[in-house]
């Protein structure tokens, strides 16, 4: 998708929705609730990237999701 996007769109940049993987989540990640405060972090515009980051930290130890794939793959490409 981020190649054809540049290619169709010239000068355009494909980015992640956050809308679509958040909803992805449940699948990816067996919890048996989804954290209120994953929601408040993920959604937040406001934050620092240096505060995001740490936040981020302390939930996956919380939840021992550390060595999750999908979530460090996901996080790995944020700037997206």
């Amino acid at each position: 998708m981020r190649q054809a996007a540049s290619v169709v769109y010239m000068g355009s940049l494909h980015r992640l929705c956050v809308w679509h993987i958040m909803k992805k989540l449940p699948s990816k990640v067996t919890l048996k609730t989804t954290p209120k405060s994953e929601h408040q972090l993920v959604w937040n515009i406001y934050i620092k990237l240096e505060t995001f980051e740490r936040r981020w930290a302390k939930l996956l130890e919380k939840y021992g999701l550390e060595n999750h794939d999908w979530l460090r793959d996901m996080f790995n490409i944020k700037e997206f």
